[in-house]
């Protein structure tokens, strides 16, 4: 069966929705009447370490994928990068929950 995604648009997709994730949320967080629901990312926030631990998980995911797409050579291995597909979804959710936050501010 033919791979429904590549290994690049997997990639750039959970990039690019971590990035946007990032500069909307900071966008919202200007806002001093606004604040974090996530107990974690504000707590990562306070400390300075959200844009650290977040491209971390993002370099260690693609590591870890890309290892495991060269290493093994099982039919369907392409599904893998569903993950970073469905992480896209979800963070260009949260995105979009942050504009619309921000639009009615």
């Amino acid at each position: 069966m033919k791979p429904l995604i590549n290994e690049v648009e997997a990639y750039l997709m959970a990039a690019v929705a971590v990035i946007l994730d990032h500069v909307i949320t900071w966008m919202v967080m200007k806002n001093p009447y606004v604040m974090e629901a996530n107990p974690n990312t504000s707590y990562l926030m306070s400390i300075g370490m959200w844009g650290v631990f977040d491209g971390a998980v993002l370099v260690a995911s693609i590591a870890a994928s890309a290892y495991i797409l060269r290493k093994w050579s099982f039919e369907n291995r392409w599904v893998i990068l569903l993950y970073f597909v469905a992480g896209a979804v979800i963070r260009m959710a949260a995105v979009l929950s942050n504009l619309m936050i921000w639009m009615l501010l």
